[in-house]
């Protein structure tokens, strides 16, 4: 069977299969022959009248989103002859019928599957809104539905793979008797106000109001009184409904329409419970924030964007807590959305100059520090943000500078106390750096940052006891920190507790195992432990070389490490990989005077003399006050016969040091010998005193 449309062949459409049974009629699956487009096709079972003709060429000619598509409306079927298609004869279908746009399945059928489930309240009030939306384009043609529910809406895709639903039937059928009469009065467009009513509880509740069970109930009430009594004590059995949505459903199945709340009203009330909603998953969002619990945070922040796309601070706090969970490449897409919408928020600046900051991409950090002190430049965080990083580009003074506007501000900040600290022990300045230790401990007394820090710089000034005292403090209050167990490892190196010092790295390790420093401070230590102990003990060495490759391995890039690995392989006279490692540290950091002393310790050692020279005296343009590149380069010096030059650089050295006994006796062994000191073999055991490094 077809569906005669036109007297086209091609325009026909051929009759599939049954979709459904609706109020007025059946609905099958059609196909144009000519397009092959899938259309459905209502059959109506009932003679249409005049009005409800009206009424669907009003919606055809009127085409509403909200509203299914009508594409042809067919009263009086032409008797046209029977067709051929598909080498089969068809013949025509002579009742009314319409052709509509096709559907997914109707909203009830939706309602019961896994998708509409998992949606949030907030969308579900969305799909309402769709729904009510269709009811007031039909009020606005002047028709009432009469017999609005669930089963007459439709659900589609747009082309984003969004749900819309639509309204299909078109309420041609009277209400039960006994409920419509109890219930509505009188049919008008308050009347399907009611009727949407009941479906919002069914939404919002996940089953019916009204049931063949409960009709019988409802016909033996008597008054309105009683009527609005049961409906209000039904909806109240709701436990899930919110005091709001438990409110706008009441007046929306108000008994007297009089008091039955406007369609406008109704859309308004549903505005404002979506804004408490969304609100709620904002808040919600905060408080995992605030309570360090980053990944449900992450959660609620993407609820938020699935309800609004464009709000910035959503981006802003969403990057912040991709950030907390060092996803920092993700978190710089977020700050550039939300800049993207808000280009003057000086604070998703500042949050996206730290997410560049974790990611070593200083230069540009400070470039959103800039420009958030721009917006607001008395926000003592981002000058103290800003020095943090200036410090990272050994820019001292610029981060002091920065630290003092934040203090300026903000006296009693403890961080920007200890970070200007920190940048005034890398500039030696160490009384003045524990000055700032001890005011940001007086404010925070349980800084376990702060007193490890203030460990680093009483270490500096060898204080070592003090040093310890400060670690230890730290640790009781965070014994899980891998940074101030290596700290620690460090003095207790300096005070010759080797295997106190090897007990806090493994410590150390055994929390953060890809720490590069902490492999290549145990690796010093298991070196310094061999001072004054014959050489025999090559198994330390052995150790040593191990923790600098796992060191390596983490930071190929740690001049430091390559620079310490160089020393130990000294001891193994392995002098030409030795060189190896010296010249990868100097690609990486060329003015390392430590690196090119002992550089020329490993060239001495292949009796390169003059490029040995060449070290030292690159060294020395570096840092000229290392008595001990002068001791070197005056051992060098007197192998090349130059006795003259290699005295004025003993001499230098006591000049730094006078307390060096080993320059002494160099300096003496060329008066003893007259100018043979070059024969004289003990001079390796200076060398050897070289090779051991202390902490920088």
């Amino acid at each position: 069977m077809f569906y005669p449309v036109a007297d086209e062949k091609c325009r026909n459409i051929i009759k599939r299969n049954l979709l459904g049974n609706s109020s007025e009629g059946q609905v099958y699956l059609g196909e144009i022959i000519g397009t092959k487009e899938k259309v459905a096709v209502k059959e109506f079972q009932l003679k249409l009248s005049e009005e409800q003709t009206k009424c669907l060429f009003q919606l055809q000619k009127t085409p509403h989103e909200s509203i299914v598509r009508i594409y042809e409306i067919i009263l009086k079927p032409k008797t046209i002859q029977n067709i051929i298609f598909d080498e089969f004869e068809l013949i025509p279908y002579l009742e009314p019928f319409i052709v509509m746009e096709l559907v997914q399945c109707n909203f009830k059928k939706y309602m019961e599957g896994q998708e509409f489930q998992k949606l949030e309240i907030y969308h579900k009030l969305n799909l309402f809104k769709q729904m009510f939306q269709g009811m007031i384009q039909l009020h606005s043609q002047n028709y009432v539905h009469q017999d609005l529910k669930s089963e007459n809406f439709v659900c589609c895709y747009n082309e984003n793979k969004n749900i819309v639903i639509k309204l299909q039937d078109f309420g041609f059928v009277q209400m039960a008797s006994g409920v419509k009469q109890q219930m509505i009065n009188k049919f008008d467009q308050s009347s399907d106000i009611w009727s949407m009513g009941a479906i919002l509880f069914e939404i919002l509740a996940g089953y019916t109001l009204v049931n063949q069970e409960t009709i019988k109930d409802i016909d033996q009430l008597k008054t309105e009184q009683q009527l609005q009594f049961w409906v209000d004590s039904k909806i109240n059995e709701a436990y899930q409904l919110s005091e709001k949505q438990i409110e706008l459903i009441k007046k929306m199945l108000k008994v007297n329409k009089a008091e039955r709340i406007q369609e406008q009203d109704v859309i308004n009330e549903i505005n404002l419970i979506q804004d408490i909603i969304l609100e709620k998953i904002k808040n919600q969002g905060y408080h995992f924030l605030s309570e360090k619990k980053y990944e449900e945070a992450l959660e609620q922040y993407n609820k938020v964007q699935q309800i609004i796309e464009n709000d910035y601070k959503t981006y802003l706090f969403k990057g912040i807590s991709l950030d907390k969970l060092a996803r920092h490449e993700e978190a710089l897409e977020c700050y550039n959305k939300s800049l993207k919408i808000n280009p003057n928020d000086s604070q998703t600046y500042q949050n996206k100059g730290d997410s560049l900051y974790q990611l070593k991409r200083y230069e540009e950090a400070l470039e959103c520090y800039n420009q958030s002190l721009q917006i607001n430049n008395i926000d003592f965080i981002t000058y103290r943000h800003k020095g943090v990083t200036l410090n990272c580009l050994n820019r001292y003074e610029e981060a002091l500078d920065c630290y003092n506007k934040s203090l300026e501000i903000n006296p009693n900040d403890c961080l920007t106390l200890r970070h200007k600290g920190v940048t005034l022990n890398c500039l030696n300045r160490y009384e003045e750096a524990l000055d700032c230790y001890n005011k940001s401990l007086e404010i925070n007394p349980n800084d376990c940052e702060t007193l490890r820090h203030k460990g680093v710089t009483l270490n500096c000034l060898n204080r070592y006891k003090e040093a310890l005292e400060c670690y230890n403090k730290s640790l009781e209050i965070n014994p899980n920190d891998c940074l101030t167990l290596r700290h620690k490892g460090v003095t207790l190196n300096c005070l010759n507790r080797y295997e106190e010092a090897l007990d806090c790295y493994n410590k150390s390790l055994k929390i953060n195992s890809n720490h590069s420093q902490t492999f290549r401070e145990k690796g010093k230590t298991n070196c310094q432990q061999l001072q004054g102990v014959t050489l025999n003990c090559l198994n330390r060495y052995e150790e040593a070389l191990e923790c600098y490759n796992k060191s390596l391995e983490i930071n190929p890039n740690d001049c430091l490490t390559l620079r310490h690995k160089g020393v130990t392989l000294n001891f193994f006279k392995r002098y030409e990989q030795a060189l190896e490692c010296y010249n990868k540290s100097l690609e990486l950091n060329s003015n390392d005077s430590q690196t090119f002393r002992e550089k020329g310790v490993t060239l001495h050692y292949l009796n390169r003399y003059v490029e040995a020279l060449e070290c030292y005296n690159k060294s020395l343009e570096i840092n000229p006050n290392d008595f001990n590149t002068y001791t070197n380069k005056g051992v060098t010096l007197s192998l090349l016969n130059r006795d003259f030059e290699a005295l004025e650089c003993y001499n230098i050295s006591l000049e730094i040091n006078n307390n060096d006994f080993i320059t002494y006796r160099n300096k003496g062994i060329p008066h003893i010998w007259n100018n043979q000191a070059h024969l004289y073999h003990p001079y390796h055991f200076n060398f050897n005193r070289f090779i051991v490094i202390t902490d920088v």
